[in-house]
C-alpha cells in the first residue's frame, strides 16, 4: 500500500465508522430500555423545567448515584430545551460521545500513525457494545469520551515540545472533572495518573503541566464539595450516597471460591466473550515489542494495563470488598487505551508481518475456550491470519490473494463455508 493511501486511510475509516454508527443509531433504536435511562431522562426533564433537586434526602427515590451524574443528563436537558422532548433527543448525547471518541483517535494519530488511528477507530467503533450503548441514555459512552479526552490531554500536555503546558493541565483537570460527573468509574485511571505524577515529581519535569492540573483540580474539588455543603450540609454527600447503595447491594454469603473465580478467570472470560479477545491479543503483540515502539505506544499500553488491573481487582466500596460488575458496559472506560494500544500492535504487524502465528493461535484458543456463536468469528480470524506473509505484507498482499483465489482449493473451501 502506497504512502498516499496510508495517509487517506484514517479519513475513509472515520467516515465509515461515523456512517455505520449513525445507521445503527437510526435502525436499531428501540426507545427507553430500563430503570437507568428512564431516570436519566426524567432528571433531564426536571433540569430543563427547573424542578431538579440536587440533594434528595436519604430514603428518597432519587437518593442514588444516578442522580449525581450531571454530565449524563445535563446536555440532554439542553437538547430538550432546543429540540423538544423525544426519544432521539434523549439519546443524541451518547451518540455524539460515541462518535467523538473515534474522532479523538483520528485527531491524535491521523498524520504520524495512520494505521494506528484507523485500527483503533475500527476496533472501537465496530465493537457491538460501543454501538449498542450509543442508542441508550446510559453513562458509559459519555464516560468513555471524557476518559479518552483526559488521557489525550495528559499525553499532549507532557510532551517536551509543548508550548502551553499550563493550559493543557487545566484542560486535563476539567476533563477529569467532567468524567467524574459522568460516572465514578473514571477512578480506573487514577493509579496511572498518580504514578505519572509521582514519576514526574521524582524527575522534576513537566512542572508547569502539573501546576495547571493540580491547581485547577483543587479549585474544582473544593467548589464541588462546598456546593454539597451548602445544599445538604454534607461535604461528602455523593460519597455517602454511593456507600449507601453499596451497602444495600452487599452480598454477605459470597464464597471463597466465587471470589477466587472473580479475581482470576472471570474478567478474562467477559473480555473474550464480548469480542475483545482480538483487541487483547493485539495489545499483547504491542506489549511484547514495546521496546521497539514509540513513547505514545508505551503510554497507552501502561494506561491499558493499569486500568484493566484496577477493573479486574478493584472494589466499588472502601468499607468491604465489592468487585466491579462483570457487565460489558462496565468495560467502556477501558476501551480507549486498549484500542489505541491494539492499534500500535496492528501497526507493528503491518510493518513487519511478524506475530501472525501468535495471533492465529490466540484466536483459535479463544474460539475453543468459549464454544459459543462468537467462536465462529474467532475461528475464522484465526484461520485467516496464517495466510498473511511473514514479511512486510502490504506490497505483495494483492498479488498473494489474486494467486490464492485462482486455486481450486480456495473455491472448494469457499463452497464449504
Amino acid at each position: 500500500m502506497s504512502a498516499p493511501a496510508f495517509r487517506l486511510l484514517p479519513h475513509f475509516t472515520l467516515a465509515f465508522v461515523g456512517l455505520f454508527t449513525i445507521a445503527f443509531f437510526i435502525f436499531a433504536h428501540e426507545g427507553l430500555y430500563d430503570y437507568d435511562d428512564y431516570n436519566y431522562a426524567r432528571y433531564a426533564h426536571q433540569l430543563a423545567t427547573g424542578t431538579f433537586d440536587l440533594t434528595p434526602e436519604p430514603g428518597h427515590l432519587d437518593y442514588t448515584p444516578l442522580h449525581q451524574r450531571l454530565m449524563v443528563f445535563g446536555p440532554v436537558a439542553l437538547f430538550y430545551k432546543l429540540l423538544g422532548v423525544g426519544i432521539f433527543t434523549t439519546t443524541f448525547w451518547p451518540l455524539l460521545c460515541t462518535f467523538g471518541t473515534s474522532l479523538i483517535f483520528y485527531l491524535l494519530y491521523r498524520q504520524q500513525h495512520p494505521v494506528v488511528a484507523s485500527a483503533a477507530m475500527l476496533l472501537l467503533g465496530l465493537h457491538y457494545f460501543t454501538l449498542n450503548l450509543s442508542i441508550y441514555l446510559y453513562p458509559d459512552n459519555v464516560l468513555m469520551f471524557f476518559a479518552a479526552d483526559s488521557a489525550a490531554a495528559l499525553l499532549y500536555g507532557r510532551r517536551p515540545a509543548q508550548a502551553h503546558p499550563v493550559w493543557w493541565g487545566l484542560g486535563f483537570a476539567l476533563l477529569n472533572f467532567a468524567a467524574s460527573l459522568s460516572k465514578e468509574t473514571i477512578v480506573y485511571y487514577l493509579p496511572f495518573y498518580l504514578s505519572l505524577l509521582l514519576l514526574d515529581l521524582w524527575h522534576r519535569r513537566h512542572g508547569k503541566f502539573w501546576l495547571g492540573a493540580l491547581s485547577t483540580g483543587a479549585f474544582l474539588l473544593v467548589t464541588y464539595l462546598f456546593v454539597y455543603q451548602a445544599a445538604a450540609h454534607d461535604l461528602l454527600y455523593r460519597f455517602h450516597v454511593i456507600e449507601s447503595v453499596n451497602e444495600v447491594r452487599r452480598v454477605s454469603n459470597t464464597s471463597t471460591g466465587d471470589i477466587v473465580a472473580r479475581l482470576t478467570y472471570m474478567p478474562l472470560q467477559l473480555l473474550i466473550g464480548t469480542g475483545l479477545g482480538v483487541v487483547l491479543l493485539l495489545v499483547l503483540v504491542a506489549a511484547i515489542k514495546s521496546n521497539r515502539l514509540s513513547n505514545d505506544a508505551r503510554f497507552w499500553l501502561a494506561l491499558a494495563g493499569s486500568s484493566l488491573a484496577f477493573y479486574w481487582l478493584g472494589s466499588t466500596s472502601l468499607s468491604y470488598y465489592n468487585p466491579n460488575s462483570l457487565l460489558p458496559r462496565m468495560l467502556t472506560p477501558l476501551l480507549p487505551p486498549l484500542c489505541l494500544a491494539a492499534g500500535f500492535g496492528v501497526e507493528y504487524f503491518a510493518r513487519t508481518g511478524r506475530g501472525g502465528w501468535l495471533l492465529a493461535l490466540g484466536l483459535l484458543g479463544c474460539a475453543a475456550w468459549l464454544r459459543s456463536s462468537i467462536s465462529i468469528v474467532y475461528g475464522l480470524l484465526g484461520a485467516f491470519l496464517p495466510l498473511l506473509p511473514d514479511y512486510y505484507p502490504w506490497a505483495s498482499y494483492a498479488e498473494r490473494w489474486r494467486d490464492l483465489v485462482r486455486t481450486p482449493h480456495f473455491l472448494q473451501a469457499l463452497r464449504c463455508l
